[in-house]
């Protein structure tokens, strides 16, 4: 009988009928079964709830000692679903997995591992693989400080290091921090991640080879352009400013690292000029608001500029800067 992780694995999903299969094949693969599964079909007009309930009966058979439940969420958004999801988790740590994603077989079983060896530990993190539309990939990492929830923090703000696929947090820790923002539309796990290094977690880095790849999808929330949807991002920014400048404990530095990544922003939109008209107009407006908020504007400038240069890396001229 396969081994079974003190994990719950929750799997959200809206029009997903051509990548749940994939996705659910990954899950049904790997070599020590999670705890539950929680599959939440978030108003789907396809096959995806008749995709997840024949999943879900044959992996019943194949697994019993795995929770396997079927939920339905009628408020539209990834979050909601999430958070339908949460109310669900009876493991003490929680896996939230996009259905359009994969993972290879031993995914589970290295964060059970990871867990078995550091149980005191709140979020475990570890390294992805991202798969562009053009078939490239690029490892994405998960650059978690043990000793260091500043350092976390940064590589965060500036790596997204805690975002949903690289991540399993304690469950009782996510309910505690209030769980996913309905309110947002996207860069959401961005922003819980915040929410949850605040909390000043107990932290651990889950070594070797990546073990998920994700896929960008045109039809995703994030698309190929920053630039279409520029209030989604910088919602989620402002909110994220707002709770670092409200902790004494991090200071100025915190709230100019995250002004910084408004201005890796303007940036990006940018350099998105080409593609889209309102492209040059977005990244002078986003500049020129967070200039007038931040009170290290020259630095804040120098990040923008050196990021229309470059094209990546602003976590260097941060890091030294600010």
């Amino acid at each position: 009988m396969t081994p079974v992780a003190p994990i719950a694995v929750v799997i959200p999903a809206f029009n997903r009928a051509g990548t749940l299969p994939r996705t659910l094949a990954s899950l049904a693969g790997q070599t020590v079964s999670p705890a539950q599964v929680i599959l939440v079909d978030n108003n789907s007009t396809d096959e995806s709830a008749a995709i997840m309930a024949r999943w879900a009966d044959d992996y019943r058979a194949a697994h019993p000692d795995t929770e396997v439940t079927l939920l339905a969420e009628r408020k539209p958004g990834a979050c909601p679903a999430r958070n339908r999801g949460l109310a669900a988790v009876t493991a003490p740590f929680v896996m939230f997995f996009d259905s359009d994603d994969e993972m290879l077989p031993a995914h589970i079983a290295d964060f059970a591992a990871a867990i078995a060896a550091k149980p005191e530990a709140d979020i475990f993190g570890r390294d992805i693989t991202a798969r562009f539309l053009d078939g490239t990939e690029r490892r994405l990492y998960c650059t978690i400080s043990p000793d260091s929830v500043g350092t976390t923090l940064f590589h965060h703000i500036f790596g997204g290091s805690l975002s949903t696929q690289r991540i399993v947090v304690r469950t009782a820790l996510v309910r505690a921090v209030g769980g996913w923002d309905e309110t947002l539309a996207g860069w959401n796990d961005f922003e819980l991640g915040v929410r949850l290094l605040l909390s000043r977690p107990r932290l651990a880095r889950v070594p070797g080879e990546p073990t998920v790849i994700t896929y960008q999808q045109e039809q995703s929330i994030t698309g190929t352009l920053f630039s279409l949807h520029p209030e989604r991002w910088e919602t989620s920014l402002a909110k994220i400013r707002t709770l670092v400048a409200s902790d004494p404990a991090l200071g100025r530095r915190v709230t100019r690292w995250v002004d910084a990544r408004a201005a890796v922003l303007a940036a990006q939109y940018h350099a998105e000029a080409p593609l889209h008209p309102e492209a040059s107009r977005l990244a002078r407006s986003l500049l020129l608001r967070t200039l007038a908020l931040t009170d290290a504007p020259l630095r804040i400038r120098f990040i923008y500029r050196y990021q229309c240069l470059i094209g990546r890396f602003a976590r260097i001229p941060a890091r030294l800067l600010l």
